[in-house]
């Protein structure tokens, strides 16, 4: 099993790379937080790598929509369950690339997130009720290089959970 994240892998296709109207419409290499410009065409353009590799599946990060402004280049802030993200393909690219992966005997595993969406999704914008989500008052980010671990010595640390609870 093959773990991908899309848009880090490879740019099968430049001409996805911005699409209009989206919010983050812009490729940035050098900036980590930032779009890569990978695709599904890239991932396809290298099947054959994968089997030389001997691998048997590919899983691949969450594909479908992430319309956020920054950020969301790993797939796990979707914004619309029932879209694929543009700027990594089309439907049909997703068909091609299962269809072509199963002619080389590769299964494609989809990485399917329910329990959370990105901030832009209508169910975070128009929440049913205040305690529809569940989280924190203050933001806390899933990087460890945004810790507090890696900012400040473990005592620092220690006094700042102790202040925010």
């Amino acid at each position: 099993l093959y773990l991908i994240m899309p848009d880090r892998f490879s740019n099968g296709n430049p001409a996805n790379d911005i699409v209009s109207g989206m919010l983050e419409n812009r490729v940035d290499r050098n900036n980590p937080s930032a779009r890569h410009g990978g695709d599904l065409a890239g991932i396809e353009n290298h099947l054959d790598y994968f089997c030389d590799l001997g691998v048997t599946a590919i899983w691949l990060n969450p594909i479908q929509k992430n319309d956020m402004a920054h950020g969301s280049y790993h797939g796990y802030a979707i914004t619309d369950y029932y879209q694929m993200d543009a700027r990594l393909g089309e439907n049909e690219d997703f068909r091609r690339l299962v269809d072509k992966a199963h002619q080389k005997g590769l299964k494609i595993v989809m990485d399917m997130i329910f329990n959370h969406c990105g901030s832009e999704h209508f169910f975070f914008k128009d929440k049913p009720s205040h305690d529809w989500f569940n989280y924190c008052l203050l933001y806390t980010s899933p990087s460890p290089r945004d810790s507090c671990a890696s900012r400040m010595p473990s005592s620092a640390c220690k006094k700042k959970k102790k202040k925010t609870k």
